[in-house]
């Protein structure tokens, strides 16, 4: 797999995954943010992004990466609430070597298949990312091993 540098976080980009320009991702999340990468697989119907922000040193400490994961799955619930949304929850887990805070959920757009998705904040010093994964529910568990790997794959900084 080839080896992607967002920011400071190094990633693995699968064989069948494009690189997402900056138009896609606005369309595919509604959000004109500069800082944000992607890449997308549309035989595996896969997205995954990264987004960040670098904030100053005492919003930081205030933000913890569970704060952010919270935030994110109340701010998705509002927006998908009139499409079915359901979440299995907050959980913690690690990436590249962090504690990170996560959450899945699902729901179904307009004329639109059901969507599978998890959101991952970790933290590294003042910077947030935000990685995010959305795939078709018909696809979510064949997709799943590829996706976990991807997360492993994952580095920051010092520890690549």
């Amino acid at each position: 797999m080839e080896k992607v540098l967002v920011n400071s976080l190094e990633v693995a980009r699968p064989e069948g995954f494009c690189v997402m320009d900056h138009e896609e991702l606005v369309q595919a999340y509604g959000l004109d943010y500069e800082c944000m990468w992607g890449m997308r697989d549309d035989e595996r119907h896969m997205i995954l992004s990264i987004s960040w922000k670098v904030s100053n040193k005492l919003l930081s400490k205030l933000a913890s990466a569970k704060l952010v994961a919270e935030q994110s799955e109340k701010s998705q619930r509002r927006r998908c609430r009139k499409m079915g949304y359901h979440s299995d929850g907050l959980f913690q887990t690690e990436v590249a070597g962090r504690e990170a805070w996560a959450f899945r959920y699902g729901y179904s757009p307009q004329n639109a298949p059901v969507q599978e998705t998890e959101i991952v904040v970790v933290k590294d010093g003042t910077c947030c990312y935000t990685i995010m994964y959305h795939t078709r529910d018909e696809c979510a568990q064949a997709n799943r091993p590829l996706y976990e790997e991807i997360l492993a794959s994952m580095r920051i900084g010092d520890n690549r």
